[in-house]
């Protein structure tokens, strides 16, 4: 019988104050596992009904009071909290290698926490989700089926990251360590805790792929090859 995933609470836009850093959550890219590790360093979340309503008008707020939601974008974080005071943080996030990330999300979305979702993408070869995912976007698509490739989430419609520090997913580990030097944040322990669970998942990523689906992810997320250095050719 297959498991579906539960929704998950708690994970923000992260944001200490005490040792200024923002983290940046792009799904798929271990980001719940990293904000766990780094949860105990972050400021508590203003999550109240007020927070909830004005986080959606122009106005800038103090950090104390500004209210993120898990995958909010770099470009939103710094409308809200304002370049100057944005600026005094070490901003980071972390990014993945374009075919590796889809067939991660691919994985998800079998197990995604709407029965419905998860029975009708089990369905589909990864070729058909590779269609689905790529048509243009319908009210009643789950958001997180269809979301945007990672530059959307770090960089402004130019190109231009908005982050300090992006961090190749392949190398979390190592880098983190660095960051949590950097940033004098004690015991700082990262254990991946949110890999999809699934027999398929065992599969080395680049065995989903053929010439047409490789194609396909190679023209869709052409921004993100491009903008975070990773080849387009499968290796």
């Amino acid at each position: 019988m297959a498991k579906y995933k539960t929704r998950t609470r708690g994970y923000q836009v992260l944001i200490s104050t005490s040792y200024k850093f923002i983290f940046l959550h792009i799904p798929k890219t271990a980001g719940s596992s990293i904000s766990i590790a780094l949860k105990k360093y972050t400021d508590p979340d203003p999550h109240t009904l007020l927070s909830r309503i004005t986080r959606h008008l122009p106005n800038v707020e103090p950090v104390e009071k500004a209210h993120f939601r898990v995958h909010d974008t770099a470009a939103k974080v710094i409308r809200k909290l304002g370049r100057p005071a944005y600026e005094q943080f070490f901003s980071f996030s972390v990014v993945r290698d374009p075919f590796d990330h889809t067939v991660s999300h691919y994985e998800y979305m079998k197990q995604f926490r709407t029965k419905r979702v998860a029975e009708m993408i089990q369905k589909m070869e990864f070729e058909e989700f590779l269609e689905y995912r790529m048509s243009p976007k319908r009210w009643y698509d789950p958001i997180f089926a269809k979301f945007p490739g990672q530059a959307y989430f770090v960089a402004d419609p130019d190109g231009k990251i908005l982050v300090d520090r992006i961090v190749p997913f392949e190398t979390v580990n190592q880098e983190l360590a660095g960051i949590a030097e950097q940033l004098n944040l004690p015991s700082f322990e990262l254990q991946h805790l949110h890999k999809t669970k699934s027999k398929s998942a065992k599969r080395p990523y680049q065995d989903y792929y053929n010439p047409t689906t490789e194609d396909m992810v190679r023209n869709y997320f052409a921004k993100d090859f491009k903008l975070f250095g990773y080849s387009d050719k499968l290796t």
